[in-house]
């Protein structure tokens, strides 16, 4: 049996649920959190490019030259644009009320690496979005959870 205080006390929590507003803007930026911007970037950079050697759209960046890795001392494999990490180091997520966007610095030397290599260079794979999508559903059940908390705080 539950005591009758607790039921008077769930009825008043429901009462101020229901009267709750939740601004989408402010759900939004609080759920695409620093967080999430690092993770977006080391999506992108690290996982991506770095390990797997594609872009956006799972297109293959080329392979290193023979003379790129015998002369130059570059790994066996696909471009990793990390050569310097200056590329690496440029990524921003940025974040406004219409979504999210990938900006870097693409511009090396005499090299527009995203005319050399394309666009898809900045962004996310489908694979890697549904990962940023799990992520940010996390985020706003913390951010729900905190909201309710506090409006549990304000009845005990």
């Amino acid at each position: 049996m539950i005591p009758f205080f607790c039921l008077d006390m769930l009825e008043i929590l429901q009462k101020k649920l229901n009267k709750l507003v939740i601004n989408e803007e402010t759900v939004w930026f609080q759920v695409v959190n620093r967080e999430a911007q690092f993770e977006i970037i080391r999506l992108n950079t690290e996982d991506q490019l770095f390990e797997e050697g594609i872009r956006s759209d799972n297109k293959s960046l080329p392979d290193y030259s023979n003379t790129s890795v015998n002369v130059y001392g570059k790994r066996a494999g696909h471009i990793t644009l990390k050569d310097t990490g200056e590329f690496y180091q440029s990524f921003v997520v940025k974040v406004d009320k219409r979504g999210i966007d990938i900006v870097a610095d693409t511009q090396k030397e005499d090299t527009d690496l995203s005319i050399k290599y394309g666009n898809e260079i900045l962004g996310l794979t489908d694979e890697n979005l549904g990962l940023l999508r799990e992520l940010l559903v996390l985020n706003y059940r913390e951010y729900m959870r905190d909201k309710i908390a506090t409006l549990w705080k304000t009845i005990i």
